[in-house]
């Protein structure tokens, strides 16, 4: 993944993936707005979305991390 810039913007449980719902762990930001994914669709667009993307916030190796 090319390098990208740093995000201010923080994942909680309450966002939600735009593709089916579920907790969401990365931030995809465009120019045009920001999509949010969970773990499953995330890697299934990944190279898609590291094309275009001006920068990602990626938080999976949160998934099943115990608070």
């Amino acid at each position: 993944m090319s390098s990208l810039l740093i995000s201010k913007r923080e994942l909680n449980v309450s966002d939600r993936c735009d593709s089916c719902g579920a907790q969401a762990f990365v931030i995809a930001e465009f120019t045009s707005g920001d999509l949010l994914f969970c773990g499953h669709h995330f890697n299934k667009f990944e190279k898609k979305i590291a094309k275009t993307a001006i920068n990602i916030v990626d938080s999976r190796k949160t998934i099943n991390a115990k608070p």
